[in-house]
């Protein structure tokens, strides 16, 4: 389940999981030695090199299409632990799921990451409908609970634990989410109108504050198609922490590019918010902070002589509307705008509402949850 231009990769806030390179293997065969780690579930595996090419052949490239292994690493490209799926059945569509962070580097919120994204790219990508292992130890078991994941079929001490697609897409999230939309002159200001009116449209059908909407910008000032200008808030005044920051398409991106405000803004909330979602020519603020390494992105005009520029030969230029990467999302059109703000939607409040919001816009013959 490699991407057929490179590994795969996924980002998220405090970790990112990427299929290894084969050299990586190193860091399986030192976690797999682990006493402290490896106690709990049968005790350590002594993963030699000889053994690497049948693994890396089976679970990572070319895999026979059934396993799917990523190491999980923290935003710093430490690696930290494991997380895959084996044995997915594509009449079934059931797959088991396994992690491991090492002991060194628990309690601090990587595994419950990890498996979060590893989860998106089966329920979304590989179309997985149920997912499930069996667990011994009672603090895996503790941690599966808190994931949604359902115990049943108990047998000894062993529980066999599921979670299926509908329960990992209906799991909205309680907290209002607060979204910076960076406005800049001579943007592209449907980017702004579509988003805020897809976050509206999710506040009224869920009769409560899912989104809670701020547009600022370096100036008080905005000007827009044709010279309308538009009254914004500006970064130095008394803002909301952003949960999610939104870069519109616009002319001139690269001045604000190199804004010190701006960029000083955006690296303040980048590591702790949710997601970092461009549009368009505002891909380049991803470039300018180093966030498009290995992840995939949509063909944006001139994206290739980007990526030369920027020598990321790791990240791959497909032909799509939207890009989700997990924490950073790329849109390069309209449609693409449309598609970032309902993926949003979806993550965060569920696929029941996100139906309903593109029923409501008229979305739905395009748009499949």
């Amino acid at each position: 389940m490699k991407n057929e231009d490179g590994l795969y990769r996924r980002n998220g806030k405090l970790v990112y999981i990427k299929q290894p390179e084969y050299d990586e293997l190193i860091f399986t065969e030192k976690l797999w030695a682990s006493q402290e780690t490896m106690q709990d579930i049968g005790g350590v595996y002594n993963f030699t090199k000889n053994k690497w090419d049948s693994f890396y052949k089976k679970m990572v490239y070319p895999t026979d299409g059934r396993n799917f292994y990523c190491l999980i690493y923290t935003i710093k490209d430490k690696p930290v632990g494991e997380v895959s799926f084996h044995g997915f059945d594509p009449i079934t569509k059931i797959a088991r799921f396994n992690i491991k962070v090492h002991n060194k580097y628990r309690n601090n919120g990587y595994g419950k990451e990890a498996i979060k994204l590893m989860l998106e790219y089966y329920f979304f990508e590989v179309k997985g409908e149920i997912i499930m292992d069996n667990i011994k130890n009672e603090s895996s078991k503790l941690f599966a609970e808190k994931l949604g994941f359902k115990g049943q079929n108990i047998y000894r001490n062993e529980v066999t634990y599921k979670l299926m697609k509908d329960q990992f897409l209906n799991a909205p999230e309680s907290k209002t989410k607060n979204v910076s939309i960076i406005m800049y002159d001579n943007m592209d200001i449907t980017n702004y109108t579509l988003m805020c009116d897809l976050f509206d449209k999710a506040n009224e059908i869920a009769n409560k504050d899912i989104f809670n909407i701020q547009a600022i910008s370096v100036l008080s000032t905005v000007r827009y198609n044709n010279n309308f200008n538009l009254e914004i808030t500006t970064l130095s005044e008394n803002l909301l922490k952003p949960d999610i920051i939104i870069l519109p398409n616009g002319n001139y991106i690269d001045n604000y590019v190199e804004n010190k405000e701006t960029t000083n803004y955006i690296l303040t909330y980048y590591n702790n918010c949710d997601y970092i979602c461009a549009i368009g020519e505002a891909i380049k603020f991803l470039f300018r902070y180093k966030c498009l390494e290995g992840i995939s992105v949509p063909n944006i005009d001139n994206i290739q002589e980007l990526i030369k520029e920027n020598n990321l030969e790791n990240t791959k230029v497909i032909n799509k509307n939207f890009v989700d990467n997990g924490k950073v999302m790329i849109s390069c059109n309209l449609l693409g705008v449309i598609e970032m703000g309902l993926s949003i939607i979806f993550k965060l409040a569920g696929k029941e509402l996100v139906d309903k919001v593109a029923e409501k816009i008229g979305f739905s013959t395009y748009y499949k949850s």
